[in-house]
Order: C-alpha cells, then sequence, then structure tokens
C-alpha cells in the first residue's frame, strides 16, 4: 500500500470486482461491456460476464489482484492495470479475433518489450479533482518496478481528455490504427498508442 498525492493504492480483491468491471469498461469507452456481451449466456447480463472474468480468471490481465485502486478515506476512486508486453509477441491470431478488437492488439504487438496500460479510469463524480495525475505517476513506479524503461496506452482519439492528460504526464504518439465500430459505439477515428521512457 503506498500514497501518491493525498490517494492511498492498493491491490485489487474479491469484493472489488464490479467496481473493476465498471471502470474496466469506462475506460475501453464501452468496447469490454459489448464484447462481454457476445459470450454472455442467454439472459446474463455483461456485467455479469465481466464480474465473473475479473473474479474468477488468473491467466487472465485483467483479473482482480493485478488491478492497483486508488482509495480515499478508503472508497474507491478509480484503479489501473497494466502487464509486460512479450517480445517476440506471439500472444494470439489477430486473425481470429473481431474485428473491433483488431487494432488494440496489433497496437500491443507494436509495444512489445514495454509495459502496457491496459486501462486506467476514475470514476465519473472523482474527475476533475487531479487523481489522474496520481494514477498516472503510480502507473509508472508499477512499470519500473516490473524492470520496463518504457510505459505504453492505448487511447482512442475522440478522447480528447484523456489525450491531454497524458501528453501533460510525459507521453508522445508513437503510432495508429483506425477504429472499427462496434455495435452500439459512437465513436470514430483512431486507436493511438502513446509512450513514455521511464
Amino acid at each position: 500500500m503506498s500514497m501518491t498525492q493525498g490517494l492511498t493504492f492498493r491491490a485489487g480483491r474479491p469484493e472489488d470486482v464490479s467496481d473493476l468491471a465498471i471502470l474496466l469498461d469506462a475506460a475501453s469507452r464501452r468496447i469490454a461491456s459489448w464484447f462481454w456481451s457476445t459470450i454472455a449466456a442467454p439472459g446474463q447480463s455483461w456485467l455479469e460476464v465481466g464480474r465473473d472474468r475479473v473474479l474468477n480468471l488468473p491467466d487472465t490481465t485483467s483479473y482482480h489482484s493485478k488491478w492497483h485502486l486508488a482509495e480515499v478515506g478508503g472508497r474507491t476512486i478509480g484503479a489501473f492495470f497494466g502487464f509486460s508486453v512479450p517480445d517476440p509477441y506471439d500472444r494470439l491470431d489477430l486473425d481470429e479475433l473481431p474485428p473491433p478488437l483488431r487494432a488494440m492488439f496489433e497496437l500491443e504487438a507494436v509495444a512489445k518489450g514495454c509495459w502496457l496500460l491496459q486501462a486506467v479510469a476514475i470514476f465519473p463524480e472523482q474527475r476533475g479533482k487531479g487523481h489522474g495525475p496520481a494514477l498516472i505517476a503510480h502507473a509508472c513506479e508499477a512499470a519500473r518496478a516490473a524492470g520496463h524503461r518504457r510505459i505504453a496506452l492505448e487511447v482512442e482519439s475522440p478522447n480528447t481528455g484523456a489525450i491531454s492528460l497524458y501528453r501533460k504526464c510525459g507521453f508522445v504518439e508513437w503510432e495508429r490504427r483506425a477504429f472499427v465500430p462496434f455495435p452500439g459505439s459512437d465513436d470514430e477515428g483512431d486507436w493511438i498508442l502513446m509512450a513514455k521512457d521511464l
């Protein structure tokens, strides 16, 4: 547990999975809930699927204990998780992915050897309070602790607020891929890979 700019950080726990599924969906601008809905059983909500995956799949990057939760006064205000991108990159066959996901994994492959900040989000009522830079700074600490000298992240071009934050925190654009809409999406533009040397 550590403090950064008034926030307490801790690892995720099983009781956090509802918050984590919601934050992951917010960070992905609803692509997570769309994907979870495609694998849901009849009558099952996307949130049930997301909670189940975060709770019960330890081999996935979004497993609850791999998250860093930010708290103020014992209440979760946001969270992030990331992982080391393998080099060489051979995680999966991109042609087998649904088209809306391919660009994200293509950019992940570009970031081989980096620590990829896969998701970072703050609950809406906690935004605008200066917490964003603190979460990014803690993510950089996590990347360094994992032995990396570079951190990367992916962001959609319409998410101008996040892009501005990342630039202020020292990230620069690395590469882009066209955004492929998914059912229910209202974004258009590009996925942008940004990176920062540590």
